[in-house]
């Protein structure tokens, strides 16, 4: 598969515990072809909660990614810890992706957890999006939850999708685009176009409020890059309702590498271009230890193409650089893919580099 950034979907899943995001991450990567069967944080068959202690405890202690293709697209799934003791591998998760997704849900509401990492998201200046869970919650109140999303994350939170009811009355995901609250749809367009810099096409939009099908593709991924917009998306990933329509979003519109044509590394740091045929340019942005192999990379390429038999420099290896013991991508907590090469925009691992 030839790879080009904008097939490259890095996607991260933040929030409180419990909120659902290694049980959405679990059904994504089996609706993606990642795992066989769809893993269970409950019966402690998640393909992320692969250690001891996660499985005991139900609940997500280290970052975990999960590397996938489909459609002609590449995907690089990042389940986070909910904890704050966690905090660093969610800041990581962050850090390396193009789109932050905070799960949130119905049953508990917005957290004072979920608030900071969307901001942290947002100073990054990656885009971020909202998904709802546990909707079938008997308490569960979708149109009051976005109201609490708008007052806490700000007013760019727009949903994207609508259930056809909450609680025992859901039973069915739509696209705002394509039908439903006719509110929503005008805000969430407003949104797209509050992140154009098309005079002309604005000026249209203004007179019309219609956008066509190309335009959408183009400006709706723009608008969420720039922090205009926060699409808020709908799912059960027990039940797997609502699971296609966020694949779909996820294909269509989510942010890529080429959207975001720069990586900001830290606050004061000059943005670093996407080069896909510069010279080799990468971050480690989390480190890991395997009883294995030893220390385990997760690095997200820059510039250029780093092959697998290329020596690496870095702080503490200078001049010849260092041979990585293996070139791979991870799928879940277990299992690796080894790979030839990573190009620019994508995240790979790499062992027994200090």
């Amino acid at each position: 598969m030839t790879v080009s950034p904008a097939s490259i979907r890095n996607i991260a899943f933040v929030g409180h515990p419990s909120a659902g995001k290694t049980t959405l991450v679990d059904a994504l990567a089996h609706a993606l072809g990642a795992s066989e069967r769809k893993g269970s944080v409950a019966d402690k068959t998640s393909i992320c909660d692969t250690e001891p202690e996660e499985q005991e405890k139900g609940h997500t202690l280290q970052m975990k990614t999960v590397h996938a293709k489909h459609g002609g697209l590449l995907f690089n799934l990042q389940d986070t810890p909910g904890y704050p003791d966690f905090v660093a591998d969610a800041l990581s998760g962050i850090y390396g992706s193009d789109l932050v997704v905070g799960v949130v849900s119905a049953s508990s509401g917005v957290t004072f957890n979920l608030r900071k990492k969307l901001e942290l998201a947002a100073e990054l200046h990656r885009g971020r999006a909202i998904v709802i869970t546990h909707l079938d919650d008997p308490n569960a109140d979708f149109d009051a939850l976005v109201e609490k999303l708008q007052a806490a994350i700000g007013p760019q939170c727009v949903p994207f999708e609508l259930p056809d009811g909450s609680a025992s009355g859901f039973h069915k995901v739509t696209n705002v685009l394509e039908g439903g609250e006719v509110e929503y749809r005008r805000q969430l367009m407003d949104r797209v176009m509050d992140g154009c810099e098309d005079g002309a096409l604005l000026e249209r939009y203004l007179e019309t409020e219609k956008l066509t099908d190309a335009e959408l593709h183009t400006h709706l991924p723009a608008a969420i890059e720039k922090g205009t917009l926060v699409p808020i998306l709908v799912c059960n990933p027990v039940s797997a309702l609502g699971l296609p329509e966020i694949l779909e979003f996820f294909r269509e519109y989510a942010p890529s590498p080429e959207t975001l044509p720069t990586f900001k590394l830290k606050d004061g740091g000059a943005p670093i271009p996407l080069e896909p045929t510069g010279e080799l340019l990468g971050v480690v942005f989390n480190v890991r230890s395997d009883p294995h192999v030893g220390k385990v990379c997760l690095a997200r390429i820059l510039r250029g193409t780093l092959k697998a038999s290329d020596h690496i420099e870095g702080p503490r290896v200078t001049g010849k650089g260092e041979k990585a013991g293996g070139l791979f991508h991870l799928v879940g907590g277990k299992k690796r893919e080894p790979t030839d090469a990573a190009v620019a925009g994508e995240i790979v691992a790499f062992s027994k580099v200090e």
